[in-house]
């Protein structure tokens, strides 16, 4: 068994083995120090550059019929990237699309050199979004499960964690 991205939460799900998390929480693992907060900034950042609030980021994403692909990961220069994109005439919802397909790949990249479990837990705050939802789970070709309150499940893994270990 491979935990990719473990999360304290892991103690809540132990018949599904790989996880991918993501949101402000403690990392404990490898790669989930490189895109767990990550996630959620960059998304905040160019959703701000577009002008959008998080939901309207969202939904425009889920609306672009195409993407307009980001070539830098930075979010100083994505931002840059996306001021030249709106000024080149680009659509502010294939830029959308664009950014949340480019959280979607490099996580999968990054993903690629350990195997998976067939099912995937993704938790933290950025699982609340189903348009990354579901690019992910195009991009690593398993299905995700997104658990109610993705965004708790660090937090209620630590509290059954510290009981067990109360005894």
């Amino acid at each position: 068994m491979h935990e990719i991205f473990l999360d304290y939460g892991d103690s809540l799900y132990r018949d599904l083995h790989s996880q991918i998390t993501s949101g402000d929480h403690d990392a404990v693992r490898r790669i989930e120090n490189l895109v767990g907060a990550w996630h959620s900034q960059f998304l905040e950042m160019m959703a701000t550059a577009l002008a959008y609030e998080r939901d309207e980021f969202i939904a425009a994403a889920a609306r672009a019929t195409r993407a307009e692909r980001l070539n830098s990961m930075c979010t100083v220069f994505a931002q840059s990237e996306v001021v030249s994109l709106i000024a080149r005439g680009a659509s502010r919802e294939e830029i959308a699309l664009g950014v949340h397909q480019a959280i979607a790949s490099r996580t999968a990249a990054l993903a690629g050199g350990v195997p998976l479990e067939e099912t995937i837990v993704f938790t933290g705050g950025c699982a609340r979004n189903p348009r990354l939802v579901s690019l992910l789970g195009e991009a690593l070709k398993r299905p995700l499960h997104v658990p109610p309150e993705p965004q708790t499940v660090a937090a209620l893994g630590c509290a059954l964690g510290g009981t067990v270990a109360e005894g």
